[in-house]
Protein backbone atom coordinates (compact mmCIF):
# COMPACT_ATOMS: atom_id res chain seq x y z
CA UNK A 1 0.00 0.00 0.00
CA UNK A 2 1.30 3.66 -0.87
CA UNK A 3 0.68 6.51 1.07
CA UNK A 4 1.30 10.08 0.94
CA UNK A 5 1.30 12.26 3.70
CA UNK A 6 1.11 16.06 3.74
CA UNK A 7 3.36 17.51 6.82
CA UNK A 8 4.73 14.23 7.10
CA UNK A 9 7.13 15.54 9.81
CA UNK A 10 4.80 17.70 11.84
CA UNK A 11 3.34 16.56 15.17
CA UNK A 12 0.54 14.22 13.79
CA UNK A 13 2.25 13.60 10.64
CA UNK A 14 5.51 12.06 12.03
CA UNK A 15 3.73 9.97 14.46
CA UNK A 16 1.63 8.53 11.55
CA UNK A 17 4.48 7.96 9.57
CA UNK A 18 6.20 6.00 11.93
CA UNK A 19 2.70 3.95 12.90
CA UNK A 20 2.86 2.83 9.24
CA UNK A 21 6.44 2.03 8.48
CA UNK A 22 5.81 -0.03 11.55
CA UNK A 23 3.21 -1.91 9.14
CA UNK A 24 5.29 -1.91 6.53
CA UNK A 25 3.43 0.36 4.28
CA UNK A 26 4.98 2.49 1.74
CA UNK A 27 5.17 6.17 2.68
CA UNK A 28 5.55 9.32 0.48
CA UNK A 29 5.92 12.34 3.23
CA UNK A 30 6.53 16.17 1.59
CA UNK A 31 7.33 18.93 4.14
CA UNK A 32 8.25 22.03 3.80
CA UNK A 33 9.80 21.87 7.80
CA UNK A 34 8.75 25.53 8.46
CA UNK A 35 7.52 23.76 11.78
CA UNK A 36 9.13 20.30 11.97
CA UNK A 37 12.82 18.98 11.01
CA UNK A 38 13.82 16.03 8.76
CA UNK A 39 15.37 14.44 12.25
CA UNK A 40 12.19 13.86 13.18
CA UNK A 41 11.20 10.81 11.09
CA UNK A 42 13.10 7.46 11.16
CA UNK A 43 15.27 6.31 8.46
CA UNK A 44 13.69 3.63 6.24
CA UNK A 45 14.07 1.98 2.92
CA UNK A 46 10.15 2.20 2.64
CA UNK A 47 9.92 6.17 3.60
CA UNK A 48 10.19 8.37 0.74
CA UNK A 49 10.71 11.95 2.39
CA UNK A 50 10.49 15.52 0.08
CA UNK A 51 11.12 18.73 1.30
CA UNK A 52 9.28 21.12 -0.32
CA UNK A 53 5.51 22.67 -0.18
CA UNK A 54 2.10 21.76 -1.00
CA UNK A 55 1.90 25.20 -2.75
CA UNK A 56 3.90 23.78 -5.07
CA UNK A 57 1.57 22.59 -7.74
CA UNK A 58 3.88 21.23 -10.41
CA UNK A 59 5.61 19.09 -7.23
CA UNK A 60 2.51 17.57 -6.12
CA UNK A 61 1.51 16.56 -9.19
CA UNK A 62 4.82 14.63 -9.81
CA UNK A 63 4.34 13.24 -6.45
CA UNK A 64 1.13 11.64 -7.52
CA UNK A 65 2.46 10.98 -11.17
CA UNK A 66 5.56 9.05 -9.60
CA UNK A 67 3.53 7.36 -6.22
CA UNK A 68 0.39 6.92 -7.26
CA UNK A 69 -0.73 6.94 -3.31
CA UNK A 70 -3.91 4.87 -2.39
CA UNK A 71 -4.08 7.18 0.86
CA UNK A 72 -3.90 10.65 1.74
CA UNK A 73 -3.36 11.77 5.24
CA UNK A 74 -3.59 15.74 5.01
CA UNK A 75 -2.14 17.44 7.93
CA UNK A 76 0.19 19.99 6.20
CA UNK A 77 -1.39 23.39 7.77
CA UNK A 78 -0.45 26.91 8.17
CA UNK A 79 -1.19 28.01 11.57
CA UNK A 80 1.97 29.43 12.64
CA UNK A 81 1.55 33.51 11.83
CA UNK A 82 -2.18 34.40 12.79
CA UNK A 83 -1.03 37.62 11.48
CA UNK A 84 -0.83 36.11 7.85
CA UNK A 85 -3.96 35.16 6.32
CA UNK A 86 -2.87 35.22 2.99
CA UNK A 87 -0.25 32.23 3.89
CA UNK A 88 -3.51 30.27 5.35
CA UNK A 89 -5.47 30.90 2.45
CA UNK A 90 -2.95 29.74 0.60
CA UNK A 91 -2.01 26.38 2.19
CA UNK A 92 -5.49 25.78 4.18
CA UNK A 93 -7.43 26.73 0.88
CA UNK A 94 -5.69 26.74 -2.31
CA UNK A 95 -3.29 24.41 -1.79
CA UNK A 96 -5.47 21.49 -0.17
CA UNK A 97 -8.03 22.15 -2.94
CA UNK A 98 -5.59 21.58 -5.34
CA UNK A 99 -4.82 18.69 -3.82
CA UNK A 100 -8.06 17.26 -3.55
CA UNK A 101 -8.52 17.76 -7.46
CA UNK A 102 -5.52 15.91 -7.78
CA UNK A 103 -6.41 13.04 -5.51
CA UNK A 104 -9.80 13.02 -7.93
CA UNK A 105 -7.50 12.69 -11.15
CA UNK A 106 -5.81 9.88 -9.76
CA UNK A 107 -8.66 7.62 -8.20
CA UNK A 108 -7.19 8.00 -4.40
CA UNK A 109 -8.56 5.41 -2.63
CA UNK A 110 -9.67 7.23 0.23
CA UNK A 111 -8.29 11.12 1.51
CA UNK A 112 -8.04 11.65 5.55
CA UNK A 113 -8.54 15.18 6.50
CA UNK A 114 -7.54 16.66 9.92
CA UNK A 115 -9.50 19.27 10.81
CA UNK A 116 -9.29 21.82 14.16
CA UNK A 117 -12.18 21.54 16.21
CA UNK A 118 -11.80 25.81 15.91
CA UNK A 119 -14.01 25.44 13.12
CA UNK A 120 -17.16 25.62 15.52
CA UNK A 121 -16.36 29.05 17.20
CA UNK A 122 -18.23 30.17 20.40
CA UNK A 123 -20.38 26.84 20.29
CA UNK A 124 -24.12 27.04 22.26
CA UNK A 125 -24.15 23.57 23.50
CA UNK A 126 -21.32 21.35 25.45
CA UNK A 127 -19.93 19.15 24.45
CA UNK A 128 -20.17 20.32 20.85
CA UNK A 129 -22.08 17.72 18.48
CA UNK A 130 -20.87 17.13 15.43
CA UNK A 131 -23.82 19.25 13.64
CA UNK A 132 -23.06 22.28 15.41
CA UNK A 133 -23.28 24.95 13.02
CA UNK A 134 -19.48 26.36 12.08
CA UNK A 135 -18.60 29.96 12.92
CA UNK A 136 -14.50 30.08 13.09
CA UNK A 137 -12.74 33.18 14.15
CA UNK A 138 -9.75 33.10 13.44
CA UNK A 139 -7.70 33.36 10.15
CA UNK A 140 -6.64 29.37 10.78
CA UNK A 141 -9.94 28.06 11.51
CA UNK A 142 -12.17 30.13 9.04
CA UNK A 143 -9.03 28.84 6.05
CA UNK A 144 -8.87 24.71 7.39
CA UNK A 145 -13.11 25.06 7.87
CA UNK A 146 -13.25 26.34 4.09
CA UNK A 147 -10.76 23.27 3.31
CA UNK A 148 -12.64 20.80 4.65
CA UNK A 149 -15.97 21.79 2.98
CA UNK A 150 -14.47 21.77 -0.55
CA UNK A 151 -13.09 18.24 0.71
CA UNK A 152 -16.78 17.27 1.50
CA UNK A 153 -18.16 18.42 -1.64
CA UNK A 154 -15.35 16.72 -3.53
CA UNK A 155 -15.62 13.11 -5.54
CA UNK A 156 -13.65 11.55 -3.45
CA UNK A 157 -14.36 8.80 -0.62
CA UNK A 158 -13.19 10.78 2.81
CA UNK A 159 -12.63 11.25 6.50
CA UNK A 160 -12.47 14.55 8.02
CA UNK A 161 -11.59 14.02 12.01
CA UNK A 162 -12.39 17.37 13.88
CA UNK A 163 -9.49 16.79 16.30
CA UNK A 164 -9.08 17.87 20.20
CA UNK A 165 -5.11 18.51 20.88
CA UNK A 166 -3.59 15.05 20.73
CA UNK A 167 -0.76 14.56 22.93
CA UNK A 168 2.45 13.33 21.01
CA UNK A 169 5.81 13.65 21.69
CA UNK A 170 6.37 16.18 18.81
CA UNK A 171 3.48 18.20 19.71
CA UNK A 172 5.18 22.49 19.48
CA UNK A 173 1.98 24.17 19.15
CA UNK A 174 -0.05 25.30 22.33
CA UNK A 175 -0.24 25.27 26.09
CA UNK A 176 1.59 22.54 26.83
CA UNK A 177 5.27 22.85 24.93
CA UNK A 178 4.96 26.89 25.79
CA UNK A 179 4.17 26.28 29.59
CA UNK A 180 7.09 23.22 29.60
CA UNK A 181 9.53 25.40 28.00
CA UNK A 182 9.36 28.71 29.86
CA UNK A 183 8.95 26.90 33.29
CA UNK A 184 11.98 24.68 32.37
CA UNK A 185 13.48 28.24 32.10
CA UNK A 186 13.17 29.79 34.89
CA UNK A 187 10.17 32.46 33.07
CA UNK A 188 6.91 33.67 34.22
CA UNK A 189 3.68 32.63 32.49
CA UNK A 190 0.05 33.83 32.35
CA UNK A 191 -3.08 31.39 32.05
CA UNK A 192 -6.29 32.02 30.07
CA UNK A 193 -9.71 30.91 31.41
CA UNK A 194 -9.83 28.74 27.51
CA UNK A 195 -10.82 24.92 28.74
CA UNK A 196 -9.50 21.95 26.02
CA UNK A 197 -10.00 18.91 25.53
CA UNK A 198 -7.10 16.22 24.09
CA UNK A 199 -6.61 12.37 23.40
CA UNK A 200 -3.55 10.11 23.72
CA UNK A 201 -1.54 9.36 20.82
CA UNK A 202 -2.39 5.44 21.18
CA UNK A 203 -5.70 6.38 20.51
CA UNK A 204 -4.93 8.53 17.84
CA UNK A 205 -3.09 5.86 15.74
CA UNK A 206 -5.86 3.76 16.70
CA UNK A 207 -8.19 5.56 14.72
CA UNK A 208 -5.13 5.77 12.06
CA UNK A 209 -5.77 1.74 11.49
CA UNK A 210 -9.61 2.62 11.02
CA UNK A 211 -8.94 4.94 8.65
CA UNK A 212 -7.37 2.47 6.36
CA UNK A 213 -10.16 -0.15 6.58
CA UNK A 214 -12.98 0.19 3.76
CA UNK A 215 -16.07 -0.55 5.44
CA UNK A 216 -16.23 3.31 6.71
CA UNK A 217 -18.49 5.42 4.73
CA UNK A 218 -17.58 9.02 3.82
CA UNK A 219 -17.63 11.48 7.05
CA UNK A 220 -16.55 14.04 9.32
CA UNK A 221 -16.03 13.30 12.82
CA UNK A 222 -15.20 14.92 16.16
CA UNK A 223 -12.33 12.93 17.70
CA UNK A 224 -12.05 13.79 21.48
CA UNK A 225 -12.40 12.67 25.15
CA UNK A 226 -15.49 14.76 25.00
CA UNK A 227 -14.11 15.80 29.15
CA UNK A 228 -12.59 19.65 29.13
CA UNK A 229 -9.04 20.42 31.10
CA UNK A 230 -8.67 24.35 32.05
CA UNK A 231 -5.21 25.52 30.94
CA UNK A 232 -4.62 26.18 34.69
CA UNK A 233 -5.39 22.43 35.64
CA UNK A 234 -2.66 22.02 33.02
CA UNK A 235 -0.12 24.82 34.35
CA UNK A 236 -0.68 23.36 37.90
CA UNK A 237 0.29 19.69 36.68
CA UNK A 238 3.23 20.68 34.41
CA UNK A 239 4.51 22.54 37.85
CA UNK A 240 4.24 19.03 39.73
CA UNK A 241 6.13 17.54 37.13
CA UNK A 242 9.09 20.01 37.04
CA UNK A 243 9.36 19.97 40.82
CA UNK A 244 9.10 23.59 41.25
CA UNK A 245 8.32 24.40 44.99
CA UNK A 246 8.25 28.35 45.18
CA UNK A 247 6.26 29.83 42.41
CA UNK A 248 4.35 32.71 42.15
CA UNK A 249 0.32 32.25 41.18
CA UNK A 250 0.63 32.88 37.40
CA UNK A 251 -1.73 35.76 35.95
CA UNK A 252 -5.43 34.52 34.75
CA UNK A 253 -6.52 36.08 31.46
CA UNK A 254 -9.72 36.72 29.18
CA UNK A 255 -8.98 34.13 26.01
CA UNK A 256 -7.83 36.56 23.12
CA UNK A 257 -10.58 38.05 20.54
CA UNK A 258 -9.70 35.41 17.80
CA UNK A 259 -9.72 32.57 20.36
CA UNK A 260 -12.68 30.76 22.01
CA UNK A 261 -12.96 29.90 25.70
CA UNK A 262 -14.31 26.78 26.03
CA UNK A 263 -14.34 23.55 23.53
CA UNK A 264 -15.23 20.34 24.64
CA UNK A 265 -16.41 17.66 21.42
CA UNK A 266 -19.00 15.58 21.38
CA UNK A 267 -17.43 11.93 20.83
CA UNK A 268 -20.57 9.96 20.92
CA UNK A 269 -21.44 9.53 16.89
CA UNK A 270 -17.94 8.80 16.62
CA UNK A 271 -18.03 5.84 18.69
CA UNK A 272 -21.37 4.83 17.16
CA UNK A 273 -20.22 4.72 13.50
CA UNK A 274 -16.31 4.15 13.92
CA UNK A 275 -16.23 2.01 16.65
CA UNK A 276 -13.51 4.52 18.19
CA UNK A 277 -13.40 6.29 21.73
CA UNK A 278 -10.69 7.19 23.96
CA UNK A 279 -9.49 4.49 26.38
CA UNK A 280 -6.55 6.29 28.49
CA UNK A 281 -6.65 9.49 30.89
CA UNK A 282 -5.42 12.62 30.05
CA UNK A 283 -2.91 12.44 32.59
CA UNK A 284 -1.38 9.09 31.92
CA UNK A 285 -0.78 11.08 28.37
CA UNK A 286 0.26 14.19 29.44
CA UNK A 287 2.89 12.83 31.82
CA UNK A 288 3.91 10.28 28.44
CA UNK A 289 4.28 14.19 26.65
CA UNK A 290 6.48 15.59 29.03
CA UNK A 291 8.87 12.42 29.60
CA UNK A 292 9.59 12.80 26.09
CA UNK A 293 10.17 16.89 26.25
CA UNK A 294 12.49 15.89 28.83
CA UNK A 295 14.26 13.43 27.10
CA UNK A 296 14.44 14.84 23.27
CA UNK A 297 14.63 18.68 24.42
CA UNK A 298 11.85 21.44 23.10
CA UNK A 299 13.44 24.01 20.93
CA UNK A 300 10.75 25.99 19.93
CA UNK A 301 7.00 26.24 20.20
CA UNK A 302 3.76 27.52 17.89
CA UNK A 303 0.95 29.24 18.33
CA UNK A 304 -1.91 29.83 15.82
CA UNK A 305 -3.55 32.97 18.06
CA UNK A 306 -3.10 36.27 18.77
CA UNK A 307 -1.82 36.91 22.02
CA UNK A 308 -4.87 38.04 24.51
CA UNK A 309 -4.66 41.17 26.18
CA UNK A 310 -2.28 41.27 29.56
CA UNK A 311 -2.86 44.20 30.61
Amino acid sequence: MQIFITGGAGCLGSNIVSHLLKKDHKVCVLDNFETSSPEDLEVNENLDVIEGSITNYELVRSIFEKYEPNFIFHCAASYKDPHNPFNDINVNINATVNLIKESEKFNVRKFINFQTSLCYGSPYVLPIPINHYLNPKSSYGISKTAGELYLANSNLNFLSYRLASVLSPNLKVGVIPTFFKRLSEGKDCFCTKAVRDFIGLKDFLQLIDISLEDQYSNGIFNISSGEGISVKQIYDQIVDFLGIKQIKEPKILEVGKDDIETIILDPSITKKILGWEVTSSFNEDLKMLLNAYQKDGLKKVYSHVLEPDNK
